[in-house]
This record gives C-alpha cells, sequence and structure tokens, in this order.
C-alpha cells in the first residue's frame, strides 16, 4: 500500500505532466520530465543521498552534527545491550525523569519518554533492545513539540504535536499550526543544512511557543526525519506536495 507522502508527491507529479513510470508498484517510481530523471522510493527523492539519510535516521549522529554547528540538543549517550550498569550511572547523573529510545527508530516506535526511576528505566531497557541493538538515553526537556518541515533555503510547514499516551510517542497525531516566527523559519533551514546531502526534512524540536521569538534557550532540537510525512501539513490552505515538487523539478513551476 502506497504512504499518504507517496500518494500526495505523485499526484503533484502528474499535475505538472511529469511521466511517472512504475518499477515496484507502492515502493519505487522514476519520474521524467524531457530529460531530467529522478527516482522516489517510497518518500525519498534520489536528491537525499545515503549520507543524508544515514545521518538523519541514527539520533545520535544527528545531535552530534547539531551541536557542531551550535544548535541545542538534549544532552545525552549510546548505549550497547551489555551497558546496563553504565546506563544506570548515567541516568543517575542527568536525573530523571528522562527519555529512552532506539538511536535508530521511526515513527515514535519504542521510545519511552517520562522514564521515572530505576524501574521503569530496566523495563524499557528490555523494551528497546527486544527489537533493536542499540539506545539512546538523554534529559527530557518539557514543552510543546512541534513537527517543523523545512528545505536547506526555505521553511515549508509547521504542526503542534498532541500525545495520546504521555509515555510514549508512539499513537501521536498534530494538529495544524498557523503562525510561527520567523526565528524559527530560519531556525528550520539552518537545521537541515546541518545534514549533509538532505533535500528536505522534518524537525522534531521541543519549545514553549513558535509564534514567539525564544527569549533565550529554552528549546531543543529532538531529531531530523529524512522521510517525514508531509500529509500532515497538507491541510486547506497549504500544499507541501507542490514545494516539494518545485525543489526536484523547478523546471515545471506554474
Amino acid at each position: 500500500m502506497s504512504d499518504p507522502t507517496q500518494k500526495l508527491l505523485l499526484k503533484e507529479a502528474a499535475k505538472r505532466k511529469i511521466a511517472i513510470g512504475i518499477i515496484i508498484k507502492n515502493v519505487l517510481y522514476l519520474l521524467s520530465y524531457k530529460k531530467h530523471r529522478e527516482y522516489l522510493c517510497r518518500q525519498f527523492f534520489s536528491q537525499t543521498n545515503s549520507v543524508g539519510y544515514f545521518c538523519s535516521k541514527n539520533k545520535y549522529i544527528t545531535k552530534l552534527l547539531l551541536k557542531e554547528n551550535g544548535l541545542r540538543a538534549p544532552y545525552g549517550r549510546i548505549f550497547k545491550k551489555n551497558q546496563f550498569s553504565k546506563a544506570q550511572i548515567f541516568a543517575s547523573k542527568i536525573g530523571y525523569p528522562l527519555v529512552m529510545k532506539p538511536s535508530t527508530g521511526l515513527k515514535g516506535y519504542c521510545v519511552f519518554s517520562n522514564t521515572k526511576n530505576p524501574k521503569e528505566l530496566k523495563e524499557n531497557w528490555h523494551n528497546i533492545f527486544n527489537h533493536y541493538h542499540e539506545l539512546l538515553m538523554e534529559e527530557q526537556i518539557n514543552g510543546t513539540e512541534y513537527r517543523l518541515l523545512a528545505t536547506p533555503n526555505k521553511f515549508l510547514a509547521a504542526v503542534k504535536k498532541v500525545f495520546a499516551n504521555k509515555d510514549s510517542l508512539e499513537e501521536s497525531y498534530c494538529d495544524t499550526t498557523t503562525t510561527i516566527h520567523p526565528f524559527w523559519q530560519k531556525l528550520s533551514t539552518k537545521i537541515i543544512r546541518t545534514i549533509p546531502g538532505l533535500s528536505y526534512g522534518g524537525i522534531d524540536l521541543i519549545a514553549e511557543d513558535i509564534s514567539q521569538k525564544p527569549t533565550d534557550d529554552s528549546y531543543a532540537i529532538l531529531e531530523v526525519n529524512a522521510s517525514p510525512d508531509i500529509s500532515i501539513h497538507n491541510f486547506p490552505k497549504s500544499n507541501i506536495a507542490k514545494e516539494i515538487i518545485d525543489l526536484v523539478f523547478p523546471e515545471t513551476k506554474n
């Protein structure tokens, strides 16, 4: 089954008279306009290279790149399955509650925020390592979580995240956000530029209110997603698929 993002991108491409060749239905397509060819694999265009994909998929690498570029990310550390004792010491150092998640997870699966004590740490540790080989533990930063969508040069959209389950990010949905301060628009493009080889991406961050400029460093960038679900941004006054096709096939702009 084709995902919502891919459907929106293919629909917009067809509207531009871009030829769509099916390589593997609902997975891989070849888009052609005159001599310009681009592959679309699920949510990825070929403009996002393997370096961009790898760096954004690994949350710890993303964290290092952000900090190297002067951007604020929660303090955290990577652990292997045989490092539980070290993880306990680290948890005591940063203090509870804290966040535990796989370093390469997607869609909020096996992400445990608000881990409140050593007992919950042990439970969440086993839950994560039942599915993944590496875990990221980091300080918990309170505030409102937002998803920003941007290219290296253009802010596209923002939504506020609302969680059905406060202890896990696995069940979540997004409300539309109509206003965003220019500070955050500029920040979003800078964040995308810190990830080499990323054509566009979704940015998860914690902030008090993105309609206002922050008065201090009271925000943190949680992660950058190379395959964001653009359907959550595609509400009536916005056409994100158009913006992305503009980026990939600029010669087809109206």
